[in-house]
This record gives structure tokens, C-alpha cells and sequence, in this order.
């Protein structure tokens, strides 16, 4: 059976729903996409309905015994080093208790893994709690850290003592990528800050309470179902929207209001990669510098042929975001750098050190005449390396600015 489905798209810090009107809200793996967490939070509870229920779902509680120094990988797509890390069981303790942020960085998305647990626990004060899990990020090296905890400096040690392989082979790719190691004084800081909790955590018998330390400690995914009070409020609504939300292609946009920029969501202004289109592609990628393929998954690209290649952005009137998706592929055991410029402006340079997807964001102004895509050692000669780029998306959005 079909069920009769409305899309809507929109901004979770405003949705433009009207308050106190759904049975249930459902938000799963998305609450730490903000910096605004308690907004949010407030946000979708907003719009249930008293007595209704809300509902979160793998939502990630900080970790306090962590130095936060980079993104990492997805477990599956680890370099070397980082699975180095990982078998030592230190990951999580230095890069996130939540591994694989880094490919959502490099989309430009906001990546919250650091949410205090007292952030949530504030929120689910004014509920109705129905269930709640928590699930403390623990394995070897967290039960060997509980085993220490009694002695900051063992602790400290032990973890100075781990890190030895993973120093000494830190090398120019690790730098490339973004990577760093706490030094000894760091580490030191750390166990010491945290030795009065980890004291308290050994001489308390209650679980609630160890769970919820443990939780602060390590970190944790947090599942919660809660209910609105029927006492919240006596204004319920008829009508599921607030505002009026546009139809574009079956979908409801709820484009965020702006005094600054109007996006014409609705209003592109380059041809999609499709076979159909090839000949309009061709005046904006030049037959000589980019090849049209279909990938495997069925998709279609743009590959580079040589080491500098143009986009031609054509006759345009008016400001634009262009965006642009695109696979880069690594030379084995050799990075270089890819750099993006625009109108002979460089725009940003990529260290290209694993093969990985990224987004990139350019403001076109109405003289805006070509983007530049060039391949390049780091000495700036360029690298002829053809299909090292897999440009899948590129199209530009109108902007305009209200009088």
C-alpha cells in the first residue's frame, strides 16, 4: 500500500509547521548537523502536539576524555594511520567517540559531535520521559582508562606509551590531511581534569547514575522517547503549516527568509549531466580539456583529460552559487593538489591525499566568466593525471538581493 506522502523541505532551526500540531515527531542521526542544539531541540518539541510524542534516535552525547583533534574516516575508509589508531583503540579518544565526520566536512555540513550531555538532559527535564537509552562508547582502552583512573599520572603514562607508533609514524600526508597528536603535557592535563569524575565513578554503586557518568566521560548515543504534557499548552492548530511553503518538482521548499540573499531554488541556470543535454554541455566544457562518461552506478560525469581544464560559465546577468560535486582520485603514495580558481582567482587548493568526494561553493558575480580545474604537484608543475577529476555536479543557482 502507497501512503500519501508530502515532502517538505526546511530549515530545523524554522520549520514552518504550526506549534502543537503532530502525533508524533520522529528525528534520527540529525540533531548534531547545528551548533544551536537546544534551539533545535526546542524547535521540534515545538510542534508536537501536548500529549503527543517525540522522538530522537542515535543522537551523539560528547565525550569529555577526548581531544577532538580531527575528523576521521568512516571505520571502512580509514588511512593506515588512522586504522593504526584505531587498533590501539585510541580513535576515539583523540580524534571523536563518533568516527567518520570527515567526508561531511568536506561537503560543508556542520558536524556537532561535541553536545554536552547536559544539553539534552536540560531539554528532557520539561518532558515526559517514556524511555531513554544510553549507550556508552566503551571498549578495550576505555576499561583499561577506568582501570588507571584512580592514578592520573599511570593514566597519562599508559596513554603517552601508546601513542609512541602512531608519533613516530606521523609524517607530511598525516600534516596534509589535517591530522595532530596531543603532546605529553596535553595528555597529562586531561587525566588530571578528569580524575576527581573518574574518582567519583569508582566509589559509585547506583547504574542510573554510573550510566550517565560513563556517558559523560566516554561519550554516547542517546535514544529518547518522550511526551508533551498535556498542560504545555491549550493552542492547538487545524492547519499543519504556518506559512505558506512553494511546490518546486513535488516537493515543498521552505526557502529560510534572508534580508540579504533571495536563492531561486527553482531557477537553475546550467544543464544537468544527461546525455540529452550534451550539446548545450559541450559550450561549457570544452571537448579539448573534459570527457562526458557514465560512471558504473549508472550516473554521468565529467573527467578531466589533461592537467588544467576551464568551465566556461556563459553570457550571465545576474549573482549565482555555483556548486560543484566531485570525486578526486589519489595518486598511490604521492598527494598533489588540485586547485580551483575562479576568473584567475584561486578559489581553494586540495591536498588530494586519499581518493574521496568533496562539494565546493563559489560566489558568481554577473561578470563571472570561467571556473579553472588544475591538477598540480606541490612545486606548482602540472600533473597530467586524466580522470583524476569526476566532476558529477555542476550548476549554478540565481541569487538576488532584496531592495
Amino acid at each position: 500500500i502507497e501512503a500519501e506522502v508530502t515532502r517538505i523541505v526546511s530549515d530545523f532551526h524554522d520549520l514552518p509547521f504550526s506549534d502543537n500540531y503532530f502525533d508524533v515527531v520522529f528525528i534520527a542521526s540529525a540533531v548534531h548537523h547545528t551548533w544551536r542544539t537546544a534551539m533545535v531541540l526546542d524547535e521540534l518539541y515545538r510542534i508536537v502536539a501536548p500529549g503527543g510524542l517525540f522522538i530522537m534516535d542515535n543522537e551523539p552525547i560528547g565525550r569529555e576524555f577526548c581531544f577532538y583533534r580531527f575528523r576521521s574516516n568512516r571505520k571502512k575508509s580509514m588511512t593506515e594511520w588512522e586504522q593504526l589508531l584505531d587498533r590501539r583503540g585510541l580513535i576515539e579518544t583523540i580524534s571523536s567517540p563518533f568516527c567518520g565526520s570527515r567526508p561531511e566536512e568536506n561537503f560543508g555540513m556542520i558536524e556537532n559531535d561535541n553536545i554536552p550531555k547536559s544539553v539534552f538532559s536540560n531539554f528532557l527535564a520539561k518532558t515526559e520521559i517514556k524511555a531513554l537509552d544510553l549507550v556508552p562508547v566503551m571498549a578495550g582502552l576505555e576499561n583499561e582508562i577506568l582501570d588507571f583512573a584512580h592514578d592520573p599520572q599511570r593514566l597519562a603514562d599508559h596513554l603517552i606509551h601508546l601513542l609512541e607508533e602512531p608519533r613516530s609514524g606521523f609524517g607530511h600526508v598525516q600534516e596534509l590531511m589535517g591530522f595532530d597528536l596531543p603532546n605529553d603535557d596535553e595528555i597529562k592535563a586531561l587525566c588530571a581534569r578528569l580524575a576527581p569524575k573518574f574518582q567519583t565513578l569508582a566509589s559509585e554503586t547506583a547504574p542510573t547514575t554510573r550510566l550517565n557518568l560513563l556517558s559523560e566521560i566516554f561519550g554516547a548515543a542517546l535514544r529518547s522517547v518522550v511526551a508533551k504534557p498535556k498542560s504545555a499548552s491549550s493552542i492547538e492548530s487545524n492547519n499543519a503549516l504556518r506559512r505558506p511553503v512553494p511546490l518546486v518538482d513535488g516537493v515543498h521548499i521552505d526557502v529560510p527568509a534572508s534580508r540579504l540573499v533571495h536563492v531561486a531554488m527553482d531557477k537553475t541556470e546550467m544543464p544537468e549531466f544527461t546525455p540529452d543535454n550534451l550539446a548545450q554541455l559541450e559550450r561549457h566544457f570544452p571537448v579539448d580539456s573534459w570527457q562526458f562518461i557514465q560512471e558504473s552506478n549508472g550516473l554521468y560525469s565529467m573527467v578531466n583529460l589533461s592537467a588544467s581544464q576551464r568551465i566556461n560559465l556563459g553570457a550571465r546577468l545576474s549573482e549565482s552559487i555555483l556548486l560543484l560535486r566531485y570525486y578526486m582520485v589519489a595518486r598511490e603514495n604521492n598527494p598533489y593538489l588540485l586547485r580551483l580558481s575562479l576568473d584567475g582567482v584561486v578559489v581553494d587548493e586540495i591536498p588530494v591525499c586519499m581518493s574521496e568526494s568533496r562539494l565546493t561553493r563559489m560566489h558568481l558575480r554577473a561578470h563571472s566568466s570561467s571556473v579553472q580545474v588544475e591538477t598540480l604537484e606541490f612545486d606548482g608543475t602540472p600533473l597530467v593525471m586524466p580522470m583524476a577529476v569526476r566532476l558529477s555536479v555542476c550548476q549554478a543557482v540565481g541569487i538576488s538581493r532584496p531592495i
